[in-house]
């Protein structure tokens, strides 16, 4: 089993929901990422988000956007992302590394160069929220991902169309990531069709579900117990961290 199948055998095993934390790369410092990665492990995230920071993040809200926007300013590139990634799993980091990005960074970079770069650093998975797969870039990083052993991770969206459900599940592996709402990330609340939405999602394929966009407190994280796999904390965590340290971060994660 890869480093997904065997934590999602653990969280299935400990009759649990999952939990998946995110970080954006660079912010406050590259350090202190490194820090926050490494708390966040010892404290029960389950996978890892590592956000390359980006001028434009069209799916997220004002919360990470500030965050990356100074990452940005600090002087932080892609580069530094694979380091990261690296000295994580020198120092023990052995859960499942997930590049969230957007497809800009990867074409900027060169798709077999990124992905190799993804590779050697010990990289799990993309979730690159803007890509199409039914477009011959998207289809040449799905199956290039996939020669390297890196799943790529579809998006499922409310707004989706039916025929999409199909579509996507064929390129599911283990995960999906369903969006709980239109919009941002950082806004609260679900959509309000959310129980119709998530059966959309369960009929049409086995991948595990994560769940993310609005997700910020510990109610909201058992309720969703038994109805999706994983729960995904971003922006929350964003605001944790500036109002409380590292510290907050990883007490928020204990008590969850």
């Amino acid at each position: 089993m890869n480093r997904i199948e065997t934590q999602l055998k653990k969280i299935s095993d400990e009759k649990r929901i999952g939990v998946m934390t995110h970080v954006i790369v660079g912010y406050p410092s590259l350090e202190k990422t490194e820090e926050l990665v490494i708390a966040m492990a010892k404290n029960g995230a389950d996978f890892v988000e590592l956000q390359i920071p980006f001028s434009d993040p069209v799916a997220d809200g004002p919360v990470i956007l500030k965050a990356s926007q100074e990452a940005l300013d600090n002087g932080v590139r892609t580069e530094d992302v694979f380091t990261l990634a690296k000295n994580l799993r020198k120092k023990g980091i052995n859960i499942p590394l997930i590049i969230m990005t957007y497809a800009n960074i990867v074409m900027a970079q060169g798709i077999e160069n990124f992905i190799e770069k993804s590779a050697k650093a010990d990289i799990d998975a993309f979730i690159l929220p803007d890509l199409l797969f039914d477009t011959p870039e998207g289809q040449k990083i799905y199956d290039e991902s996939k020669e390297k052993k890196i799943e790529m991770i579809p998006l499922y969206a409310p707004t989706m169309q039916a025929k999409r459900y199909n579509f996507l599940k064929k390129y599911s592996q283990n995960l999906i990531y369903a969006v709980s709402r239109t919009g941002v990330t950082g806004t609260k609340g679900f959509s309000n069709d959310i129980d119709e939405y998530l059966e959309k999602i369960k009929k049409s394929t086995n991948a595990h579900i994560a769940l993310g966009f609005g997700i910020q407190s510990e109610k909201q994280i058992q309720d969703l117990y038994g109805i999706v796999d994983i729960a995904v904390i971003g922006s929350h965590l964003v605001q944790v961290f500036d109002e409380k340290g590292v510290e907050g971060v990883s007490k928020f994660l204990q008590k969850i």
